[in-house]
């Protein structure tokens, strides 16, 4: 981290830094899209289309960029596979198994200020 301490991060101070600094993280995942406060209701897989291997590629590098613990995180419980055919067969028939709503912009703030994803 730059200037900021990790502690200051961690305890609030930075927040607005560390927002932005999200937001630049995002908008290079998704050229052409600007992520902002507004951005912040959105998910990973029904708004953002991240599923399966891709979400596990996305998480890793937000883990490694921002130092967030994913060990409590069940990739499983918020991700259909990424196999397209499947998932639009569950979304057309509806699905047997519920799954947890996939993290949020704002779940991605809340991990990055407390270190871990769960």
């Amino acid at each position: 981290m730059a200037a900021t301490s990790e502690a200051a991060v961690r305890t609030g101070h930075g927040d607005n830094d560390r927002r932005e600094e999200l937001y630049r993280f995002l908008e290079e995942e998704w050229p052409g899209t600007t992520f902002d406060g507004a951005s912040d209701a959105l998910r990973l897989d029904e708004d953002l289309g991240l599923y399966g291997d891709e979400a596990i590629d996305f998480l890793l590098k937000l883990s490694e960029r921002f130092n967030v613990d994913l060990t409590q995180f069940d990739l499983a419980a918020h991700f259909y596979p990424e196999d397209s055919l499947r998932y639009g067969f569950r979304r057309l028939f509806g699905c047997k198994r519920e799954l947890k709503a996939s993290p949020s912009i704002k779940d991605l703030r809340n991990a990055i200020a407390t270190g871990e994803l769960k």
